[in-house]
């Protein structure tokens, strides 16, 4: 078919989506969609896609059938392909719900403050220190998201709209509102992953899936799925064997690893329900781990 270029949304779903694409409201959808009808920030997903010219954005709730398990397993084995494919993906990081939106004004950070700018509006005066901080990441909502962190860390380019920053990032460079270039900003986006997958070492492995361990997902079974397009990008010229979340190639290192606490402490590492992978493998276990 004709190629297109989209803008792909990522975002807190917060609770269930009263909006979601079903069997029985399908038929009705195709017809058209009232977009007052919508949560706020897929509202403001549209108006971001319109501004960049982008006349498709894709959306899970919406582009998905939520009730037709044959529909989800299609979408969710090509998750990575339509990420990754986007013209940009749209973050929506500082909303814990699909209500919230995300084209506010941001937050002064870290005791920042306004002062009037003549006729052009305001600036924000922000302290050294903090720039260092922001470098670092503040963790906002979708931070924790183990889904999210898949589709930053797949696309070309992004936007994120964090609680104090408007934040982009592109294969070659990265920068914010601020108009800061560079290392700082692409931090966020995990440039620094994407930068090792040029090298050939295991251990970079390691290091994606302990910060993937510490993010949460709403149903367990989901825990390979939202790894999946990660490892098919990390093998690329490796041609080693994926058992399980584990590398062939590195299994003498990647064999060697240990639970941790969790960031708030009460919810200690466990095992599913159902069975997900081998003990001997670190995705047979919900909570974070590492090497």
């Amino acid at each position: 078919g004709e190629a297109v270029s989209y803008s792909a949304l990522s975002y807190c779903w917060g609770s269930e989506q009263p909006h979601q694409t079903t069997c029985s409201n399908l038929s009705g959808y195709q017809q058209g969609i009232p977009i007052s009808s919508l949560p706020r920030t897929i509202q403001d997903a549209i108006t971001l896609s319109r501004i960049l010219e982008l006349r498709y954005l894709w959306v899970d709730s919406m582009c998905i059938i939520q009730d037709s398990a044959v529909h989800k397993q299609q979408e969710l084995g090509i998750m990575g392909a339509i990420y990754h494919n986007a013209y940009v993906v749209i973050s929506a990081a500082s909303a814990a719900t699909c209500h919230e939106g995300f084209l506010q004004d941001r937050l002064p950070p870290c005791g920042g403050f306004k002062v009037p700018f003549g006729t052009e509006g305001s600036v924000v005066l922000t302290p050294k220190l903090c720039t260092k901080l922001l470098a670092q990441g503040v963790r906002d909502p979708l931070d924790d998201r183990a889904w999210a962190y898949q589709e930053s860390f797949i696309a070309r380019r992004i936007i994120a709209f964090t609680t104090h920053e408007v934040i982009w990032s592109c294969v070659k460079t990265s920068g914010d509102n601020n108009n800061r270039r560079g290392t700082s900003a692409g931090l966020y986006f995990n440039d620094s992953c994407r930068l090792m997958l040029d090298q050939s070492e295991f251990r970079d492995w390691g290091f994606i899936v302990d910060t993937f361990s510490r993010r949460k997902l709403t149903r367990d079974s989901d825990k390979l799925p939202a790894l999946s397009s990660i490892a098919e990008l990390f093998d690329q010229g490796r041609r080693s064997q994926y058992l399980a979340g584990v590398w062939v190639g590195g299994l003498l290192q990647l064999l060697t690893w240990h639970t941790r606490p969790s960031f708030d402490k009460t919810h200690p590492p466990s095992r599913p329900q159902e069975w997900r992978a081998p003990s001997w493998s670190y995705l047979s276990i919900n909570g974070p781990f590492g090497f």
